[in-house]
């Protein structure tokens, strides 16, 4: 679907009722909120680095907005990239202030933690290979990204075995997660 000059995907909303099989329907529209700031957060920073957005995405790994292609420095890709995580944690400061709900607070505490993971889909993966891509460094950086990655299955892995069903969305997340990334 286009709205104006943006396209808007939206199979996000089928992988967003299947995580909520497993969780308390209260928190959906706060959920939906979280999401929206966060990308809010990605679009003020498009717009205050004289970026234009092209398309948003609305896909299994979340929402994503996509700047124009223009030449822009790595210093506002960086900008662009960490503004959704960052408001998200201002928010979480935010409600231990009392300024905010303290559920709304860490449901945005864990919306920018989780951002911030080192998979290519999400924020922290993609300030990674915005800084490494075409670097001496880039196949040892994508070695440990590799090895983290790894961990972080690893350890939800044994969350699920040592705390039950509960993590088992999460544990599906993470795996999906780890092979989309050796997809691309």
């Amino acid at each position: 679907m286009r709205i104006r000059n943006t396209e808007v995907k939206f199979s996000f909303l089928l992988f967003v009722s299947l995580a909520f099989l497993y969780r308390d329907n209260s928190i959906i529209p706060q959920f939906f909120s979280v999401c929206l700031i966060h990308e809010l957060g990605h679009a003020v920073a498009i717009s205050l680095t004289g970026g234009r957005i092209e398309k948003i995405v609305l896909s299994g790994y979340g929402i994503s907005i996509i700047p124009k292609r223009s030449v822009i420095s790595t210093k506002s890709s960086v900008l662009v990239i960490l503004s959704g995580p960052l408001v998200n944690i201002l928010i979480f400061l935010l409600s231990l202030l009392k300024f905010v709900p303290h559920t709304f607070g860490v449901l945005n505490l864990a919306s920018g933690i989780y951002n911030l993971l080192p998979y290519r889909c999400l924020d922290g993966g993609t300030l990674i290979y915005t800084l490494f891509s075409g670097t001496v460094h880039e196949y040892n950086t994508m070695c440990i990204v590799t090895a983290v990655q790894i961990i972080i299955s690893f350890c939800v892995l044994t969350a699920t075995v040592l705390f039950g069903t509960e993590f088992i969305p999460v544990l599906i997340v993470s795996l999906i997660l780890f092979v989309s990334d050796r997809k691309k």
